[in-house]
């Protein structure tokens, strides 16, 4: 490598992280506890997004919604599933979890490309991830998925 392109390669990573950093800050996430909590005390609704075969295998959050990201009918179809959950109103707090929180930063993203103002990652996901334990390992509550 060139000397002149050794140098530059530090000050273009820093510029990317500069500009990338207000767009990820601009994407709320919520740990599993506080997700929990919020969505006891009824401030916001869980949303579920993995397969009705995860979700038969390990249960779902308490109280959560299943509306999975990857099933029959595409994203066009958790679209219609999540407006019909939320009853048209994109301004509804939700808060998207999977197993390890890529498919739930997916599926905030999309929902907020598509309106949503109030969705929150819970991007250690149920099993654990790059942002913590999980939902599971902090012995939050699951139920078994009947309607699956």
């Amino acid at each position: 490598m060139s000397p002149l392109l050794g140098s530059l390669v530090p000050a273009l990573l820093t510029a990317v992280m500069m500009i990338s950093a207000p767009a990820m800050a601009d994407e709320p996430r919520l740990d599993a506890q506080a997700a929990y909590a919020m969505s006891a005390g009824g401030g916001l609704t869980l949303v579920d997004v993995r397969t009705p075969a995860e979700w038969r295998a390990d249960g779902i959050p308490d109280g959560a919604a299943s509306v999975s990201l990857n099933g029959a009918g595409g994203r066009q179809a958790f679209l219609q599933g999540i407006l019909e959950l939320v009853g048209g109103d994109r301004d509804r707090p939700l808060a998207m979890i999977c197993n390890t929180g890529v498919r739930s930063s997916a599926a905030q993203a999309l929902l907020r490309q598509n309106g949503f103002t109030h969705v929150y990652d819970i991007s250690e996901g149920l099993h654990g991830g790059a942002h913590g334990a999980g939902w599971k390992a902090d012995g939050l509550p699951l139920e078994a998925c009947e309607r699956c």
